[in-house]
C-alpha cells in the first residue's frame, strides 16, 4: 500500500501521521488506496459540509507537519466552531491540479523554461524542474475574430492566430514533446489533431502533445535542441480551436476523483484545483472543488506557479452557505431563469468570502449544464465556489463525455469516504453556517444583464419596468432597487424564502 511521505524544507522525508487512516478498495479487479476519513471515528466528519470534507481530506492526506500540520487538520475537523471566529482561521489547501489559460498560463511555463535554464548554467540536471502537481494549459483567449459569416471563419480565424503568436507556439511545440492524460503516458508519436489547425476538436479524449502541437502547414517546425524538446512532466497542452476553457475542463480535464501513477496500488482522492479566470467555479456544478485566485490583479500566473511548485494555498476557513432547492420548475421557464434567480438572490443574502453549497430534493432535477451554469456565475453573487456534491446525475454525465470507464472507482471511492450524495435523502444534509431556500416553482422567465445580472426583471413586469425607467432619474432607479435585509430575521425576496440559522 503506498505511503503518503512529506519532505520538510531541509529536504528530510517526514512520514504523514495519519498513514493510519491509509485503506485499500477494490474495483473491477484492481486494487486502490485511499485515506479513508470515516476511520476518524469523529462525529463531527458527517456534519462537514461536503465542500469542507474536500479541504479535510487533502490536509489529511497532504500532512507532513511542516506545511500541513496536525493542527490544520483539526482546525478543519471543528469547522462548526471555527467558521464563526471573528479573526478567521487560516487553513492550507493543496490542490490536486491548476488550470491556466494563454494570458497568464504561458508566462509560467516560460518561467518553468528560465528555471531549467539557470539549473543548466549551474551543472545540475534541468529536467528535474517540473509542475509538482498536474497542470492543464488550455490556449483559447488571444484569438480575433478576422473573418466572420462564411464557412471556413474558424479555419481563417485560426490561421491567423497561428501566424500572430508563431513564436508562443513554436516554444509550447517543443514543450508539449511527452503529456499525461490520467494517469497515462502518450508518446509525442502517438496523437494528431485532425486537420491540424482547423479541426475544433479534441481527437483523442484530451491527450495533445507535440505532435498535435505541429500545427499549421509545418510552419511551427524547430530544432530539438532548443530547451523546449525536453517535456515539462505533468503538464498538458490543448491548443488553439478545442474550446473554451471551461468547457474544456468541464468535459474532458475534470477528473472528478484523482489516481496516482503509483501501478501496484494508486492513490484516490477527490479533483481539485485553482485555476487563472474568475470563472474556474463552472467546474463546482461538477463537484469538483475548485476557483479562481488573483484573478482581478496581475499575480494571478505567480499563486497558481506556486501550487504548480508544490506551495500549499493558505486561506481562512470559509462559512457555508446552504442552498436548499425544492420544487420542480415552471414548464415555461428556463435554466437561464433559475440561474438570474439565484444570482439576484445570493447577492441579497451577501455570500463574499463564503461558499454556497447546494442541496435539497430540488437539485436532483437539474442537470449537469443547469448546475455548471449556477456555478459559472460565482463572480456574480461573490461567493467563492458554488460547489454541487456529486450525484447520480454526475456519472451520467461522465458517461456522456466519454469518462464511463472511471464511473466504477469514482463512484465506489466517494461513497466510501461519504462524499457522494443523495439528493432526495435528508438524513444526508449536513450542518452549514446559513440554510436559504428557492422553490423552483417559484421561478418565473426574465430578463437581465449582460453586465449586472443581478438586475433580473420578471417578463410580465418588463414593460412597466422599461417604461418607468425612460423618465426615471439614474438615482432614483438605485433607489428603487430591493435592499439587503438584515441577516438575523428571515425574509421573503421576489417569491424566494429566506431561513438564517
Amino acid at each position: 500500500m503506498q505511503q503518503k511521505e512529506g519532505i520538510d524544507i531541509m529536504g528530510v522525508e517526514k512520514a504523514n501521521p495519519f498513514l493510519s487512516l491509509l485503506s485499500s478498495l477494490t474495483v473491477d479487479g484492481k486494487t486502490y488506496s485511499f485515506y479513508d476519513l470515516s476511520k476518524l471515528n469523529d462525529p463531527r466528519y458527517e456534519r462537514l459540509p461536503f465542500s469542507i470534507r474536500v479541504l479535510l481530506e487533502s490536509a489529511i492526506r497532504n500532512c507532513d507537519d511542516f506545511q500541513v500540520t496536525k493542527a490544520d487538520v483539526d482546525k478543519i475537523l471543528d469547522w462548526e466552531v471555527n467558521q464563526d471566529d471573528p479573526k478567521g482561521v487560516d487553513i492550507p489547501f493543496r490542490p490536486a491540479r491548476t488550470l491556466l489559460q494563454d494570458f497568464t498560463g504561458v508566462p509560467a511555463v516560460v518561467d518553468f523554461a528560465a528555471m531549467r535554464d539557470a539549473v543548466k548554467r549551474l551543472g545540475g540536471d534541468p529536467e528535474c524542474i517540473n509542475p509538482v502537481c498536474q497542470a492543464d494549459l488550455v490556449i483559447d483567449h488571444s484569438i480575433q475574430v478576422d473573418f466572420a459569416r462564411t464557412p471556413d471563419a474558424l479555419q481563417k480565424n485560426e490561421e491567423m492566430e497561428f501566424e500572430r503568436n508563431k513564436e508562443r507556439f513554436r516554444f509550447l511545440k517543443l514543450l508539449a514533446k511527452k503529456t499525461r492524460w490520467l494517469g497515462t503516458t502518450v508518446s509525442s508519436n502517438d496523437i494528431t489533431l485532425g486537420q491540424a489547425a482547423g479541426s475544433g476538436t479534441l481527437q483523442t479524449m484530451g491527450v495533445l502533445s507535440s505532435s498535435a502541437l505541429t500545427w499549421h502547414h509545418g510552419m511551427l517546425e524547430a530544432s530539438a535542441e532548443l530547451w523546449g524538446a525536453k517535456a515539462l512532466k505533468n503538464m498538458l497542452i490543448v491548443p488553439p480551436g478545442s474550446g473554451i476553457v471551461h468547457q474544456v475542463n468541464l468535459e474532458y480535464l475534470a477528473r472528478v476523483v484523482f489516481q496516482s501513477d503509483d501501478a501496484s496500488s494508486p492513490l484516490l482522492f477527490p479533483d481539485s484545483l485553482v485555476g487563472t479566470d474568475s470563472h474556474t467555479t463552472m467546474i463546482n456544478g461538477l463537484g469538483v472543488f475548485g476557483w479562481g485566485v488573483g484573478v482581478e490583479s496581475d499575480i494571478s500566473g505567480i499563486e497558481a506557479e506556486a501550487v504548480m511548485l508544490g506551495q500549499c494555498i493558505s486561506m481562512v476557513l470559509p462559512p457555508v452557505v446552504g442552498y436548499r432547492i425544492v420544487g420542480h420548475l415552471n414548464p415555461l421557464a428556463t435554466a437561464t431563469d433559475v440561474v438570474l434567480t439565484i444570482t439576484k438572490h445570493l447577492r441579497e443574502v451577501g455570500v463574499v468570502g463564503k461558499l454556497v453549497e447546494f442541496f435539497g430534493p430540488g437539485v436532483a432535477s437539474l442537470s449537469i449544464a443547469d448546475r455548471a451554469t449556477i456555478s459559472n456565475m460565482c463572480p456574480e453573487y461573490g461567493a467563492t465556489l458554488a460547489f454541487f456534491p456529486v450525484d447520480i446525475n454526475t456519472m451520467q454525465y461522465l458517461t456522456l463525455t466519454g469518462r464511463k470507464e472511471a464511473i466504477g472507482r469514482i463512484e465506489a471511492y466517494l461513497k466510501t469516504v461519504k462524499m457522494y450524495r443523495q439528493y432526495e435523502d435528508a438524513a444526508q444534509d449536513p450542518v452549514f453556517s446559513k440554510v436559504v431556500e428557492l422553490d423552483l416553482g417559484t421561478v418565473v422567465p426574465s430578463v437581465s444583464g449582460p453586465k449586472r445580472p443581478q438586475d433580473r426583471i420578471s417578463v410580465d413586469e418588463l414593460k412597466q419596468e422599461f417604461l418607468s425607467n425612460l423618465t426615471n432619474k439614474v438615482s432614483r432607479r438605485i433607489e428603487n432597487r430591493p435592499q439587503v435585509t438584515d441577516e438575523s430575521h428571515p425574509v421573503m425576496v421576489n417569491n424566494v424564502h429566506t431561513t438564517m440559522i
